[in-house]
């Protein structure tokens, strides 16, 4: 698979890259594992990403929505969004003397890296900042701060949150409603749903670039995410460009790159895998049957003006 990069994206300093040969061994928390891409015209291997000065580029291009975001979710207040997650997520398994589990640990990825990643997810998907026709989705939204983030820093056809507990999704709700009484923030629509990431309901085969913060999904002794895999194969459809964070998707997904970036709640550093889903979804068939109608009903309008031309 070649990555085609758009005169947007070269002149951001964006590289192309091809996938890898293998997928990186298991990384332990704060450590590295990142490893460079190819340049597909000389095939020598590219130095690391600058993530840091990637960092700092969207920091400067987007201050006043990095105000709007520490007054909605307050670092202050991390301990209460924690609390949230705990109502639901914690104490029904302690109350049973059952061990929570792993899945359900409450975190808050760092904005900058954040979208460094999407960004380059973007352009692994094909349209770069070109982003109005296409769907995001923070798989474990939390308390919805990502998924806000997103749709103001970029206008998206549409940001979801998927969100398992209750409570958070009960937050993320409540921050959405206030993210809306501040004047130009919102450059895209933004929808949160309760349930998880397995739930056919959701219709994820429409999303075209999903983020999870995976860091503390338990995975397998080479640090990739079966269980996570199994549930999303079938609900993401073929090309979807997935994100994770300090392990990678197996079968299905292909890793087409990585980047490293400071993270503090992860003991300072963690790595962005990116991945095409290859293999396909649930959704694939009924996308392939509205092309049918779309190209079905041109050919129609085609052969109409053609008579009438005649």
């Amino acid at each position: 698979m070649l990555i085609t990069l758009c005169a947007t994206s070269v002149s951001a300093g964006w590289l192309p890259t091809r996938p890898y040969a293998a997928t990186p061994p298991a990384k332990a928390l704060g450590t590295s594992t990142s490893r460079a891409g190819v340049c597909l015209q000389c095939a020598e291997p590219l130095p690391f990403t600058d993530t840091l000065a990637r960092i700092a580029a969207v920091a400067a291009d987007n201050p006043s929505q990095r105000a709007a975001i520490a007054s909605l979710f307050p670092p202050a207040e991390l301990p209460l969004r924690n609390a949230a997650s705990r109502t639901d997520g914690y104490w029904a398994f302690i109350a049973k003397k059952e061990e929570p589990p792993q899945g359900l640990t409450y975190g808050e990825f760092p904005l900058g890296f954040f979208s460094v990643l999407v960004d380059r997810a973007a352009v692994v998907a094909g349209f770069g900042v070109e982003r109005e026709d296409r769907t995001f989705a923070d798989l474990g939204s939390g308390a919805g701060r990502l998924v806000i983030w997103a749709a103001a820093t970029h206008a998206w056809k549409l940001c979801r949150g998927v969100e398992l507990l209750p409570k958070l999704h009960a937050t993320a709700v409540a921050k959405l409603e206030d993210a809306q009484q501040i004047p130009d923030l919102l450059r895209s629509p933004v929808a949160f749903d309760e349930g998880s990431w397995d739930d056919e309901g959701l219709g994820l085969s429409q999303v075209d670039v999903a983020f999870i913060y995976t860091t503390a999904i338990p995975a397998d002794e080479e640090g990739v995410l079966q269980d996570l895999t199994k549930s999303l194969t079938p609900q993401l459809r073929r090309g979807c460009v997935v994100c994770t964070t300090d392990y990678t998707l197996g079968v299905g997904f292909e890793l087409v790159e990585s980047l490293e970036g400071p993270n503090d709640g992860a003991g300072g550093v963690s790595t962005g895998y990116i991945h095409v889903k290859t293999s396909p979804g649930n959704g694939d068939e009924d996308n392939a049957k509205k092309e049918a109608v779309v190209q079905s009903f041109e050919d129609m309008e085609a052969d109409l003006l053609k008579e009438l031309g005649g």
